[in-house]
């Protein structure tokens, strides 16, 4: 996380608290589609002890509204494919998206406000998410 903000990739970043406690974080970041913008989800975590309580939902929903209110048209994430659809993320390849980084976990997408058609091809990650990417997949896959 402290790289994609060294970085100036950091776009939002939210905490939950519970009595002065972070509990739970999430982070969007710049990305791109050709040259458009694009942000990237993840990290997204919560404590241990306060997962399932519906802490990672209210934070998913939260940077998914924060996202809505930008000039990007698409959120995209490395996630598992079978949990992201409940907020609204389907498969990248039935937007038209492809990553090199997708190669190793499920790339998925979701339509903002500002989506257009077009927006097709590639998305490029932050430096930050190459760089703890397994050694199989290089750098240059941001």
């Amino acid at each position: 996380m402290q790289a994609l903000n060294d970085a100036g990739d950091e776009r939002v970043s939210l905490v939950a608290t519970e009595n002065g406690v972070v509990v739970g974080h999430v982070v969007l970041s710049a990305g791109s589609l050709e040259d458009t913008l694009v942000l990237c989800l993840g990290p997204i975590g919560v404590r241990p002890d306060r997962q399932r309580g519906g802490i990672g939902t209210a934070l998913m929903k939260a940077a998914l509204a924060e996202a809505a209110a930008t000039d990007a048209g698409l959120v995209v994430l490395l996630g598992h494919p079978s949990y992201y659809p409940r907020f609204g993320f389907e498969p990248a390849e039935a937007l038209g998206l492809q990553s090199r980084l997708g190669r190793w976990r499920g790339l998925d997408g979701m339509r903002l406000p500002r989506y257009d058609v077009s927006m097709r091809g590639t998305v490029r990650f932050p430096v930050a998410f190459a760089d703890t990417c397994p050694a199989d997949i290089p750098a240059d896959a941001r």
